[in-house]
């Protein structure tokens, strides 16, 4: 059973760690991004081409990976069995805490250095912004409140705005959607 946890913890830190690096689907890319990606992820061997083999580093805290022996315990009273759940859970907060802390950090460095590099430089930050953007309408909403609360002149600045725009542009083609089903069925009665 601890080995099963063990492997579940790597497999959240790893899932988190390679969402970064997953190409979007290429049908919904401009020409210029298909060409990005193929340049970054291809290399040509004679007459065709092979990807390049990518090694990811992951941070990994062991603080996480300690927290998750137990000892074995002997008969618990209930109020034992009480303190041990409401321990139980403090630990897992811990755990999700400290998962988005590490998160956060990689959203800092990957994303807000970058941008904030270029734009102090005065150089064109626009692909920058657009890479940031997309990373926080992936993030969670508990990702998005610690960003809202850690980073509140680029989230009010930048990242709401495009958030905002997003979500009104989803609401509208809902919208057309629910439109075009009601003109499809009275096609389809006529």
């Amino acid at each position: 059973m601890q080995k099963k946890k063990h492997l579940l913890l790597l497999n959240r830190i790893m899932r988190a760690e390679l969402k970064k690096d997953i190409i979007p689907v290429p049908s919904k890319l401009t020409e210029e991004e298909v060409n990005q990606y193929f340049n970054k992820l291809f290399v040509k061997k004679d007459d065709y081409y092979v990807p390049i083999k990518n090694k990811v580093s992951l941070s990994i805290d062991e603080e996480l990976f300690k927290d998750l022996i137990k000892k074995k315990k002997s008969a618990m009273t209930t109020e034992e069995k009480v303190k041990d759940k409401e321990m139980k859970k403090q630990k897992d907060e811990e755990m999700k805490s400290n998962v988005r802390k590490m998160i956060y950090t990689q959203f800092i460095n990957n994303f807000v250095k970058p941008y904030n590099i270029k734009r102090k430089e005065g150089s064109d930050y626009k692909n920058e912004e657009k890479a940031l953007i997309e990373k926080y309408i992936k993030v969670s909403g508990d990702m998005k409140k610690l960003i809202k609360m850690e980073l509140p002149k680029l989230w009010e600045a930048v990242l709401n705005p495009a958030f905002m725009e997003r979500e009104k542009r989803k609401g509208e083609l809902k919208e057309e959607d629910k439109k075009l089903m009601k003109d499809i069925k009275k096609e389809a009665k006529k």
